[in-house]
């Protein structure tokens, strides 16, 4: 169902999806396994599409109430509404974060999990991303980019970031690269 889903939308729109289809669960199992368990704080997913990579975190032990989702399709929002009830699914754009944080009285992130297509959102938007990223990794969370991309390392630079690749994933369409940004 999922995967329909996502292709319908990708049609519709190839440049806002990045891929024709979701992440499979070795993505979101690369991702899990770079997440700092010992940390306190939400995990905030970006892009969270259809819960592939939210499905991985709390099979990983981050508790589900714990995560919170953002996701700017509507639709993707009822599929992980359904599939994660105890999670916080927002859709709402991740640029707003500051005025959700204080709206639900949250004041630690552990970190940022990121599988947007920051190469298709244009070079203004990405840009703001990349920023507003970089902020919070300045004041000690983590933040995970997947990226097709083997230059995301170089461009993250341009931001004070440092991004050490974490994670090569070929079982994705297509093969993937997993950064960790932090101030370690």
């Amino acid at each position: 169902m999922s995967k329909r889903i996502f292709l319908k939308k990708w049609f519709a729109n190839p440049f806002r999806m990045g891929s024709i289809i979701p992440s499979t669960s070795s993505v979101g199992k690369c991702f899990a396994k770079n997440i700092n368990l010992n940390k306190d704080g939400f995990i905030i997913e970006v892009g969270s599409g259809t819960g592939t990579v939210t499905e991985s975190l709390i099979k990983h032990g981050v508790p589900e109430e714990k995560i919170i989702c953002f996701e700017i399709d509507n639709e993707f929002c009822s599929v992980l509404a359904k599939k994660f009830p105890k999670a916080k699914v927002l859709n709402r754009d991740i640029l707003h974060i500051d005025d959700i944080l204080v709206e639900l009285g949250i004041d630690t992130i552990n970190s940022f999990v990121s599988t947007l297509p920051l190469i298709s959102l244009g070079a203004e938007k990405s840009t703001q991303i990349m920023k507003l990223f970089a902020r919070f990794v300045d004041s000690g969370v983590d933040y995970l980019q997947m990226s097709y991309s083997p230059f995301f390392k170089k461009k993250s630079k341009k931001y004070g970031l440092n991004a050490n690749k974490c994670g090569y994933i070929l079982n994705n369409f297509p093969p993937a690269y997993l950064y960790l940004c932090n101030n370690t």
